[in-house]
């Protein structure tokens, strides 16, 4: 029985990036694996979460997100409610 292969030797500047699917947050981001299928099937990432740093500086040169929070999880919307208090305070 032969396995079909795919081929591999396609380049990222060929893939379609619609971004008509919605948008997406990258938790637990890594290098950026899952935000690469994200991308390819139609989403449109705006940001990640990584808490580790080296991990992260691979994300941020793989994808340059636009929103990127470096930390434990846990601690993000804390820092979104105090990010709301300043913003608060100065108008």
């Amino acid at each position: 029985m032969e396995i079909h292969k795919f081929p591999y030797n396609w380049k990222l500047a060929e893939a379609n990036f619609t971004k008509d699917k919605g948008k997406v947050f990258s938790c637990f981001a890594c290098g950026g694996g899952s935000t690469m299928g994200y991308k390819l099937a139609g989403f449109d990432v705006i940001g990640c979460n990584e808490i580790d740093p080296k991990v992260n500086q691979v994300y941020v040169t793989n994808h340059a997100p636009r929103f990127n929070f470096l930390g434990d999880i846990r601690e993000l919307r804390e820092r979104e409610r105090e990010r709301e208090r300043a913003t608060a305070r100065t108008l």
